[in-house]
Parts: C-alpha cells; structure tokens; sequence
C-alpha cells in the first residue's frame, strides 16, 4: 500500500495549524464530504467587521472553501478561489496582530 502525502498550496501553515481539526475531520470522511470542504473562521479577518450593526450587531461569520485534488501519489489543498486565498491571507494576518 502506497502512503498518500498532503501538500498544502497558497495556504499559510498558520491556518493549517489551525484548523487542523477541520482538515483531519474532511480527509477521514473524504469519500462521502467530497474534494470540496468549506471552513467557518475562527477568528477576525483583516477589513472584515466582527458585528454587523445595521443589523442589529449580528455577528459576522466568514468562511472559505478549500479543494482537494489528487496528484500521483499525493494530495494538494489550495484554496477554491482566489477570493478564498484572499481572506485565508487576511485571517492570517490578524491572526498575527
């Protein structure tokens, strides 16, 4: 049986380390969940506000999608968009402040 790395592309190891609950929990279910897993953020994105007052102070809620794609006898995640690259790097960088 031949071992299947993980490569992880355009995402910071930050947000890995992170959300590596999340991540584990997809590849355990890979078969039924798909190559497409959606990620709620835990934490501030940079430029996004943590309440939306016009609406009453309703918290906002980011999230990004990240893809899976077999490649020979490895696995890569990259973000879905580069609109999910975006505010990958934006949660990164408030993350660090």
């Amino acid at each position: 049986m031949q071992l299947m790395t993980t490569d992880f592309e355009r995402i910071p190891e930050e947000f890995v380390d992170r959300y590596m609950p999340e991540i584990q929990a997809w590849a355990g279910n890979f078969r039924t969940e798909g190559n497409r897993k959606g990620i709620v953020l835990r934490g501030p994105v940079r430029g996004v506000p943590a309440r939306y007052e016009a609406l009453g102070g309703v918290p906002s809620i980011v999230g990004v999608t990240l893809v899976a794609e077999r490649e020979a006898h490895r696995m890569v995640v990259r973000p879905a968009s580069e609109q999910d690259e975006d505010v990958i790097r934006r949660h990164v960088e408030a993350m660090r402040n």
